[in-house]
């Protein structure tokens, strides 16, 4: 059997002679047969310790940093893959679309928990406001929740906005649907002879009715039966 040859590397000794001469250099070629090393590596294995991951003498497995910054890049490397081709379901809804291509609210007005609203540009009354709202089959904001009295308080303008909030001479504060404003979500903050009610900032206090502010109308969402 003809034995293949390798040339491993050129290796070049420096050596002194005998009478203190100057260095010699001297070039040797040093062959080794390719199946002796192939037979010396599986016999040594690999050195584990190179790569950051191996065991001590005692069995315990070692990981260094470099083993974990691997493990940390192909993680990431599978993430991005996993978001820029993410597996598709076969499955459809078909009881969603309608709700997504049909549009529940009016132009110009915006949607919040099954409810449309609208902002007024213009000012006016409290009662032009009501009236505005009424023109639109809506009636001034009625507000049902803390959630829904932030969310005008963040999307409405800066100037006090009118809502539905109003009480008649002697009578109890009401919402323009007829139920009694009881006080157990938020706070009123009245003032004596103040019969119409306004959102600020941050709260609803009451005002002249004959103040000139922008409104909120409200209405429930037409969503497809």
């Amino acid at each position: 059997m003809v034995e293949v040859q390798a040339v491993e590397k050129e290796k070049k000794y420096d050596f002194v002679n005998q009478n203190g001469e100057e260095n010699i250099a001297m070039n040797e070629v040093v062959k080794v047969p390719l199946r002796s090393r192939f037979l010396e590596y599986l016999k040594k294995g690999p050195d584990l310790k190179n790569t950051g991951c191996y065991k001590n003498e005692r069995g315990e497995r070692i990981i260094h940093n470099k083993c974990l910054y691997v493990v940390i890049i192909v993680i990431n490397i599978m993430c991005i893959l996993l978001l820029l081709f993410p597996v598709r379901s076969e499955e459809r809804c078909p009881d969603l679309l309608p709700a997504v291509l049909a549009d529940p609210c009016p132009d110009d007005w915006v949607g919040y928990k099954k409810k449309c609203y609208y902002f007024s540009l213009t000012e006016g009354n409290w009662t032009v406001g009501s009236r505005h709202c009424s023109s639109q089959n809506a009636s001034l904001a009625v507000i049902e929740s803390q959630e829904e009295k932030g969310f005008l308080s963040r999307y409405k303008s800066p100037p006090d906005h009118w809502i539905g909030l109003q009480k008649d001479l002697g009578q109890s504060w009401r919402w323009v649907n007829g139920s009694i404003f009881t006080g157990e979500l938020f706070r009123l903050r009245e003032e004596k002879g103040r019969r119409c009610a306004y959102l600020n900032h941050n709260a609803i206090a009451s005002s002249s009715c004959t103040r000139e502010e922008p409104w909120i109308c409200s209405k429930e969402m037409a969503l497809p039966g």
